[in-house]
């Protein structure tokens, strides 16, 4: 009978492709310069920004192993010079778990709290992506993930157009007359911004787990293959 068992279950999974939440990785989709995982450490497993733990973050259970986790007193990890893109291509991808419907910090790189050259993502119910450089995108999505839930995220520029991803579904889309800018000399941060205090924005209350970047615009089945690998994540 246990030997039945298995072989149907080999039937299943081998005939209808992975299934989400499996423990089989992924291969990692060409193009990943940096990635965070937040295994009890912040340091960089493909690139050379090692992350800096200000405030004490801790780290516990994400989707991927371990996540860091930041209890919404300002606690943040920054990564020196990461995330610089210029008017490059580039995918931001990532796990988060909220269950604040407060406007939240996740990842910027940005010098304060006004006009300039810089990209945004935060949490408030739904993501708002903003990207400015010498013109204004803004992409708020439209799925509530400050649920307690884990949540994949993706943030693609391709030329002039910007895509989010919730889950591996387009949450949101736009595009700009131009190519934006984005250049600036401030440390790229999660958990917390330069706008926190400032126009209602709060510290992150919740996690982020396996924080990637990638220099190219990753395809809608790249973006699904690593939300459906789940706990299996990028194969390292």
């Amino acid at each position: 009978m246990k030997l039945l068992n298995l072989v149907v279950l080999f039937a299943v999974v081998s005939g209808g492709g992975m299934l989400r939440g499996q423990s089989c990785c992924t291969a990692p989709p060409a193009g990943i310069v940096d990635w965070w995982p937040g295994d009890f450490n912040a340091n960089d497993f493909i690139g050379q920004h090692r992350g800096k733990i200000v405030g004490g973050v801790t780290f516990s259970p994400g989707e991927v192993g371990n996540a860091f986790t930041f209890d919404g007193t300002g606690q943040q990890v920054t990564f020196g010079s990461a995330g610089q893109f210029n008017s490059a291509d580039f995918t931001v991808a990532f796990w988060m778990k909220t269950g604040s419907s407060n406007e939240q910090a996740l990842l910027e790189k940005r010098a304060d709290c006004a006009a300039g050259s810089y990209w945004s993502i935060r949490v408030a119910g739904a993501i708002n992506v903003e990207i400015d450089g010498a013109s204004y995108l803004q992409i708020l999505g439209n799925t509530n993930v400050a649920d307690g839930n884990l949540h994949h995220v993706a943030v693609v520029r391709q030329g002039t157009g910007l895509t989010l991803y919730v889950d591996s579904a387009v949450d949101g889309s736009g595009s700009s007359a131009s190519t934006l800018k984005l250049n600036n000399n401030s440390s790229m941060v999660t958990g917390a911004s330069v706008c926190d205090g400032v126009d209602g924005t709060m510290p992150l209350n919740g996690q982020l787990d396996e924080i990637q970047i990638f220099n190219v615009a990753l395809s809608g089945s790249q973006v699904a293959a690593i939300y459906t690998a789940g706990a299996g994540g990028i194969c390292k």
